[in-house]
């Protein structure tokens, strides 16, 4: 995000270019860099970002994390469980970390037995 103030234009339509590439698993990120940069054209590229991002869950990026917090509930191990709990909390806004949250609860609720 810091390249989208660079002083070159080109290099800030590169820099959204390559944000729009992280897709809806960079929306929570973007939420929180809003609040800090002082372009108005930084804003304003962030939120046609969010615009095009938000609530999108079918990007490639965020199809893929989703099918692995599926695979990780599914594992079940130790180790699947960590993975989980890395994900839910790295990611807390967005939908894969929403994933593994609701995963690491099932996982829970079937380990003990309910």
């Amino acid at each position: 995000m810091k390249q989208l103030e660079a002083p070159a234009f080109d290099d800030r339509e590169k820099a959204s270019a390559d944000l729009d590439t992280y897709g809806p698993s960079a929306v929570a990120a973007v939420q929180e860099g809003i609040k800090t940069m002082s372009s108005s054209e930084v804003e304003r590229r962030l939120k046609e970002f969010l615009t095009r991002h938000a609530g999108e869950r079918t990007s490639p990026v965020v199809l893929r994390g989703v099918r692995g917090v599926a695979v990780l509930e599914a594992i079940g191990t130790p180790d699947a469980r960590k993975l989980l709990v890395k994900l839910a909390r790295s990611s807390p806004g967005d939908a894969i970390g929403a994933d593994a949250a609701s995963a690491l609860t099932r996982l829970e609720k079937r380990g003990s037995g309910k």
